[in-house]
């Protein structure tokens, strides 16, 4: 108890003294909490809003290559998190330059992509959160006179980041989360009936969603040995690729898979990321 004499001496109340203490116990909890830094990639300017608006005490930096990331905190339960967020563009080749260069720049221990993807499958319903436990990049392969062979890469998941996605998903209150493969290549997929949406069919028969950025943020990952993390929300299907569609379900969904990347980092302990590498 703090004595009266000494309250009265330097004019404080009980209350404002106690407000005091309260803060610094709060301070000192978020000293105790190991610091890391989370890379957030995405593709579109909603998918960038969706995550920054979680953020503390913003400010946007331009870093060496002319990107403009968004720089806040996010307090996990045992991480006080420094996250950048940064609107790169649609794409393979630039996902991977782009997450190059972060590694360089920022050191993350944890490295995401967050954004929208079409689902393969049509069983697969709108809004559904697909994180992969594996990144196919499609196009690669050997074409011979009588066939196209397919020779694609892939990139798993970090086997510890897989066990947090499957923890956080247990205490998830929120759209269905697959942890399936996610096949990444450079073309948009506009029909059901295309020869690409048959070749992937026939090769790729396990991957629940298609984007155009995984395999290049997996390969510099894979590269520069960061974990990383794909969090797609799907938004649309082969053949319902239209304005009107996206401007009816695309916000839904990547508020979704934003506030999963968010839990994701909430739930990540620092043993999470040491067994990750």
């Amino acid at each position: 108890m703090v004595p009266q004499t000494f309250l009265g001496r330097n004019g404080a109340t009980r209350g404002a003294v106690g407000a005091a203490l309260q803060v610094k116990e709060a301070e000192l909890r978020t000293a105790s909490r190991t610091r890391a830094t989370a890379v957030v990639l995405t593709a579109l300017d909603l998918e960038h809003e969706s995550v920054a608006r979680h953020l503390n005490k913003t400010e946007v930096v331009r870093r060496d290559g002319g990107t403009r990331f968004t720089i806040g905190g996010f307090r996990g339960s045992g991480i006080a998190w420094r996250v950048a967020v940064a609107e790169i563009g649609a794409g393979n080749v630039g996902a991977a330059i782009e997450a190059t260069r972060a590694i360089k720049q920022w050191t993350p221990d944890l490295l995401f992509f967050v954004g929208v993807a079409g689902a393969r499958k049509k069983d697969v319903p709108l809004g559904t959160l697909v994180v992969p436990n594996r990144v196919y990049f499609y196009e690669g392969g050997r074409a011979d006179s009588d066939a196209f062979r397919a020779r694609p890469l892939s990139f798993p998941t970090p086997y510890a980041l897989e066990q947090l996605v499957r923890a956080t998903r247990r205490k998830w209150r929120g759209p269905a989360v697959l942890l399936k493969p996610i096949a990444a290549g450079e073309a948009v997929v506009g029909s059901a009936r295309s020869d690409l949406a048959q070749y992937l069919d026939e090769h790729f028969d396990d991957a629940a969603a298609v984007d155009m950025e995984s395999a290049g943020m997996y390969e510099a990952a894979h590269r520069h040995v960061v974990p990383a993390l794909s969090v797609r929300a799907i938004s649309d299907r082969f053949d319902d690729k239209d304005p009107v569609h996206d401007a009816k379900f695309q916000a839904t969904a990547i508020a979704g898979a934003a506030r999963f990347a968010l839990e994701v980092l909430f739930n990540a302990a620092p043993a999470d990321l040491r067994r990750a590498r």
